[in-house]
């Protein structure tokens, strides 16, 4: 981790001790803090195929789907509700912004959230024991044993906590968590893993 990001970071400042150390996505459970995108969220009622028309990479068409989120060239858009999306991307907001046109203002909303939200990537052999017992969301049917690609994104607690939940690859999820609540999920995921090895990076 760079510099300003170990300043920024919402879990590496914790004043409880933490396992930082390099370890094997085999042992225990993993927990990795995601840095260096912006979090853009967007609303709007323009629809999401005109809304998004400039992105490349992606189906605008599908953007309406709930529950999904989709790639394109610079970053991920997630639906958060019927009129609103998050944008995640190494690009700055200035530079997302024009992607929509001087035509939609007043017509919608584009703030950066970035430092609202902290991301976990939840790794390892414990993970399907750690969302057994965190998560309010039936998870099998993303296939975590297997490497296949899912876009599917949901809104639901974990451990209690309102978070944004992804697979990222076999036995990989990410979570989306508002910042104030890192450490929580962190000391949290410390005590359910006490017996087995937790590792912070």
């Amino acid at each position: 981790m760079s510099e300003p990001d170990q300043i920024n970071s919402a879990i590496k400042n914790r004043t409880q001790n933490i396992t930082t150390e390099i370890g094997n996505d085999e042992v225990g459970l993993i927990v990795r803090e995601v840095s260096g995108e912006l979090k853009i969220n967007i609303q709007s009622r323009v629809e999401a195929r005109e809304l998004f028309r400039n992105f490349k990479g992606i189906n605008s068409s599908s953007l309406a789907k709930p529950c999904t989120f989709f790639e394109y060239d610079m970053g991920r858009i997630f639906l958060l509700g019927p009129y609103e999306w998050l944008i995640s991307t190494r690009n700055n907001i200035d530079k997302v912004k024009t992607l929509f046109g001087k035509k939609y203002v007043g017509y919608f909303s584009c703030v950066d959230v970035t430092d609202g939200y902290t991301e976990l990537k939840l790794s390892g052999n414990l993970l399907d024991h750690t969302l057994k017992q965190s998560l309010t969301y039936d998870y099998f049917a993303l296939n975590l044993e297997e490497e296949t690609e899912s876009f599917r994104c949901i809104q639901t607690n974990f451990a209690r906590v309102p978070v944004l939940f992804w697979k990222t690859s076999k036995l990989s999820v990410n979570l989306l968590v508002r910042r104030s609540y890192a450490d929580y999920l962190i000391e949290w995921l410390s005590i359910l893993n006490s017996e087995e090895k937790l590792v912070v990076l």
